[in-house]
């Protein structure tokens, strides 16, 4: 910035003239009050050059007036914020260390009341702060969202600022947020916010030269299972916004004069009974050689405990089948029994845990003495939805797919005829 300071003499009561060096000095700062009084942001002791601290002063040339024309200063204005950014104040004084010619020495006066000083302050334009304009992001849950529970998500996110904005270096600078709501435009009551999603080090990011900032790999928890599967907060909305107490302080505002940005997408709902694995033990009843048998499961279930309640009749259906292939990709013909389960054990409620139970459930008689021999090398079990639940509910299967299924490998102790 550049600037002229012109300071009024009484020459009735001024030496013919003042030389020497390191005459004067100007101080200069930014205050919130006109008459430059109470915090001074910016503050510089001296703006002077030698070569203007040094202008000497001749009445017959100067009459009344001193001038310190051009003065160059930089004015950095790293603290404060907007509210505080009002006046630009000078004040001129006798400097402290002053060598005047001729070794004389020689005092300065003001003139007026008792405490005046030689303080002037100008308004200041139009503070603009930090200046956002818009941002991008994207999200992805680095589990199965759930309702009803906070798991990691993980953001990335990109922010562009008007040219005028200024440069901002600290800590606690920025913060990102994260909540439900119930329109698009993020207003009105916010579901399961969170704050602050940025830690320490992502949060006093610098911004220098109004270039857009990014944050990668912004990992917190946050419970995006409920949104969309809570009718009221059908949108998922991220907030880009000053910290709660940044240092320095600073004033932050949007192109469209809002304190924050906010962008907020539809989120669909996933919220059935997530099912996570598969798990069994058997036994074959004993039969004389030749006879159909009938094999005794006990099957786990394993279930996301964030999963809904399903109370209902005809909810599950469990398949025995042999395969030659560890996955059970591959189905025999025979044996295969779509339904083992009885229409009681296919009644079995969740509710509630991480543990769905089916107690000594029985296969359909079949000739067990194959098993693990050939192509009936693994013994499966298939648990999926029922045919025809009542109530009809959602379910989640690992992998997208419509069921679960595990197989184990069964020794071969008997013979297996191909036909």
């Amino acid at each position: 910035m550049q600037y002229d300071v012109a300071v009024s003499i009484d020459p009735s009561r001024t030496s013919a003239e003042i030389e020497g060096s390191d005459l004067w000095k100007i101080s200069k700062w930014i205050s919130q009050n006109e008459d430059g009084s109470g915090r001074k942001l910016s503050f510089e002791e001296n703006v002077l050059i030698p070569e203007l601290s040094s202008q000497g002063f001749l009445k017959e040339r100067d009459s009344a007036t001193l001038e310190f024309l051009n003065i160059i200063d930089m004015l950095t204005a790293q603290e404060g914020v907007c509210s505080d950014f009002q006046y630009f104040c000078v004040r001129f004084d006798q400097s402290d260390n002053l060598i005047p010619g001729y070794n004389l020495t020689y005092t300065m006066n003001v003139e007026g009341d008792e405490g005046v000083t030689l303080v002037d302050c100008v308004p200041l334009g139009q503070c603009y702060g930090v200046s956002a304009i818009d941002f991008e992001w994207s999200m992805i849950p680095l589990e199965r969202p759930a309702k009803g529970c906070a798991r990691p998500v993980e953001l990335d996110l990109w922010v562009n600022f008007t040219e005028n904005t200024r440069d901002l270096k600290g800590e606690g600078l920025w913060r990102v947020g994260l909540y439900g709501s119930s329109s698009i435009d993020g207003n009105g009551t916010r579901y399961a916010e969170v704050r602050q999603s940025l830690n320490a080090l992502q949060s006093a990011e610098r911004l220098s030269d109004a270039r857009p900032i990014s944050f990668s790999d912004i990992v917190t928890d946050f419970e995006l299972g409920s949104i969309g599967c809570i009718k009221e907060y059908p949108y998922f909305c991220v907030e880009f916004a000053k910290a709660e107490a940044p240092t320095p302080d600073y004033t932050f505002i949007t192109e469209m004069g809002d304190t924050s940005l906010i962008s907020c997408v539809p989120q669909e709902c996933n919220a059935g009974i997530a099912i996570l694995e598969l798990g069994w033990s058997r036994n074959i009843t004993e039969v004389d050689p030749g006879d159909n048998a009938t094999v005794v499961f006990d099957v786990r279930v394993s279930i996301d405990p964030c999963s809904p309640d399903v109370i209902g009749a005809g909810l599950w259906q469990l398949a025995m089948f042999t395969s030659e292939t560890e996955d059970g990709s591959i189905r025999n013909i025979h044996p295969y029994i779509s339904q083992i389960l009885t229409a009681e054990e296919a009644s079995t409620p969740y509710q509630g845990g991480d543990l769905l139970s089916f107690t000594g459930v029985k296969s359909h008689p079949f000739w067990t003495e194959p098993l693990g021999c050939g192509p009936l090398k693994y013994l499966c079990l298939a648990l999926s939805k029922g045919d025809l639940p009542s109530p009809n509910y959602d379910v989640i299967f690992p992998d997208t797919k419509q069921e679960v299924i595990h197989c184990r490998e069964e020794a071969c102790v008997g013979i297996y005829y191909y036909s």
